[in-house]
């Protein structure tokens, strides 16, 4: 046999061998399944690892036929071949002995080969494919009842948004009541929420365009076990990241993420969303230009 890297054998063991939809059953203390290197072989061009799997299991002991020796071990052999260069599956064997009592030996195994060819990973695929365009005659709608799934906030238009405390990652705490005078923009999001991704860089661009005017952005982070200061900096985006946002949430009664606040100069919330929206900056934008007019 050959090496292959020994970390990855675990990996290999994890794959789950299916025989006509189920697993092999291995009922018996003594049952036992073994893996072995095999040599290397090249699959459609690509060099790929040998990994043998035996696996004993049990025959379908039927009491109406004795004459098959119950202590006869019955072996399912696996051949699964992964590529050396990105370890993803690209053959499979499967050899299966008889396993009905009775069965003659003469019968043989049934062999199934599972090949993957011309594969290929991480191409680049169009965006429009994911973006179709709506068909003359019809319309968006989203589902009945989802607006009020996402939102669960306890605030509404024109609701005076409770005052708040949180640092940033220098430790200074920043109040809402603070920026009083100013138009605020809170966005609670998380490291690992997709769709908070999605929309940061919305947010600051409307920190760039807005900065030099009373306007301040907050990007408030809710029960993440990441590091948001070091996402925020890695992805240049330089409008204020505030810590523990999850003790932020409760008056505003923020539910899944992300979710954003406007607030105006006299501390009334003027917008709220929850969600990612790709129209989100535009509609922004007009509200926060709207506000700064008014003095």
């Amino acid at each position: 046999s050959e090496d292959a890297p020994a970390d990855h054998i675990g990996l290999y063991l994890l794959e789950p061998y299916f025989i006509n939809g189920t697993t092999p059953s291995i009922p018996s203390s003594d049952s036992s399944m073994t893996a072995t290197l095999g040599k290397s072989e090249d699959i459609d061009g690509v060099t790929c690892h040998h990994i043998i799997i035996k696996q004993k299991i049990d025959p379908d002991t039927d009491a109406a036929d004795k004459s098959a020796p119950a202590s006869t071990p019955l072996y399912a052999t696996i051949h699964e071949y992964f590529a050396a260069s990105d370890f993803l599956l690209r053959k499979r064997i499967s050899e299966i002995p008889p396993l009905h009592a009775g069965s003659a030996a003469t019968d043989g195994p049934i062999t199934r080969t599972f090949t993957i060819t011309n594969l290929k990973t991480n191409p680049d695929i169009d965006q429009s494919v994911f973006n179709p365009e709506i068909p003359e005659g019809y319309a968006e709608r989203k589902p009945d009842g989802l607006d009020s799934i996402l939102d669960n906030a306890k605030l509404r238009i024109g609701d005076v948004a409770p005052d708040w405390d949180a640092k940033d990652p220098s430790g200074n705490t920043h109040t809402l009541s603070q920026y009083k005078g100013k138009v605020v923009l809170m966005d609670f999001w998380a490291t690992w929420c997709g769709p908070c991704k999605a929309a940061m860089p919305g947010i600051q661009k409307l920190y760039d365009k807005f900065k030099d005017q009373d306007f301040v952005a907050f990007g408030l982070s809710v029960n993440d076990n990441g590091d948001p200061a070091a996402y925020m900096k890695s992805k240049n985006y330089t409008y204020t990241c505030l810590l523990n946002g999850e003790n932020v949430i409760g008056p505003y009664g923020v539910g899944p993420l992300p979710q954003f606040f406007l607030i105006g100069r006299d501390g009334k919330v003027l917008y709220h969303a929850a969600g990612y929206d790709e129209k989100q900056e535009e509609k922004l934008s007009s509200i926060i230009q709207s506000a700064l007019d008014a003095k």
